[in-house]
């Protein structure tokens, strides 16, 4: 094993989305700063190399950093914990909080690093944030990384597709709604994990109901898993002008309930860590799974129309 020198870094992240009436928003481990407008913004959008101007800025240390054996950029561990804490703000609440520009400094020396290719984007779900919740937020991060399940090897699929449904933003079109794909894909990973052929959409919905212990949620799945569909099967490419806009109302209504769902599901995740998928498959058929007689009914159906396709 190698034994790299350590070094102390500053961390210097534009972040994009979020509203705050505060100057300074101090966690403790690391604080949030609004960018005054005119020269301190210039400087800002300088040092990171940004293309529009930062309002935000996230300033972290990294004292006594060393790089691991199995460090690719050298700076993998630094990235691994801003990633860590963009999952922790955007499960705390609901708002496409993002990370853009990114800037390394060896706090020691004259040596910085910095990242060309921001993909933040701007959103309608913002990202609001008052100095009155800090002592919540802190308290969150706390509580939720020492779930026993926090770093379950079977949640890093599905937290991915989570975090790059967020990354897509959102506004009121019909286009913006693929976040839908990344979020139903994220739950088809784990609640559908024992790989049933029939009844997917009644199954993921009766079995997110019953881990939240809450009946209302299953509409809500399902209007998820609709939207996907329709988005995958292309029903969405050249809708008529009267449809396109009912369906962009019914986004309206019905847009932030899901974003609630998926942070509650992986709050509620968490409390669980499996150890193989075995496991996980007999948790989730606990939770629900259609009967063996219905099943079978399906499967001598798919038998007899097999037979007669090959007459056609």
């Amino acid at each position: 094993m190698s034994v790299y020198p350590s070094q102390n870094f500053r961390v210097c992240i534009s972040v994009n989305n979020f509203k705050t009436e505060d100057k300074e928003l101090d966690f403790g481990d690391f604080k949030l700063i609004s960018v005054g407008q005119g020269p301190q913004a210039a400087e800002w959008k300088r040092r990171l190399g940004c293309k529009v101007v930062p309002r935000n800025i996230l300033i972290k240390e990294f004292p006594n950093y060393r790089m691991r054996d199995d460090d690719i950029s050298g700076f993998d561990g630094i990235r691994d914990s801003i990633q860590d804490l963009l999952l922790v703000f955007r499960l705390f609440k609901v708002g496409d909080i993002m990370f853009g520009d990114l800037l390394i400094e060896d706090i020691e020396g004259n040596d910085s690093w910095y990242n060309k290719y921001s993909l933040a984007k701007r959103s309608f779900f913002k990202y609001d944030f008052g100095q009155d919740e800090i002592e919540s937020f802190n308290n969150f991060r706390d509580n939720i990384t020492n779930k026993d399940g926090y770093r379950n090897k079977f949640y890093k699929f599905s937290l991915n597709h989570f975090m790059s449904g967020v990354d897509k933003r959102f506004s009121y079109k019909i286009e913006n709604l693929e976040r839908i794909v990344d979020y139903v894909v994220a739950l088809e990973s784990l609640f559908l994990i024992d790989n049933k052929p029939y009844f997917l959409r009644r199954t993921i919905a009766e079995r997110i109901s019953r881990l939240l212990k809450d009946n209302s949620v299953g509409k809500i799945v399902k209007y998820m898993y609709d939207e996907r569909s329709d988005i995958l099967h292309g029903n969405n490419i050249d809708l008529p002008k009267n449809k396109r806009s009912k369906k962009i109302e019914k986004i309206k209504d019905n847009m932030w309930a899901p974003e609630e769902l998926m942070r509650n599901i992986f709050k509620k995740l968490f409390d669980f860590n499996f150890s193989k998928k075995e496991d996980i498959v007999k948790f989730m058929e606990q939770l629900y799974d259609v009967p063996s007689y219905i099943l079978e009914i399906m499967q001598s159906a798919k038998g007899k129309a097999e037979k007669a396709l090959k007459k056609t």
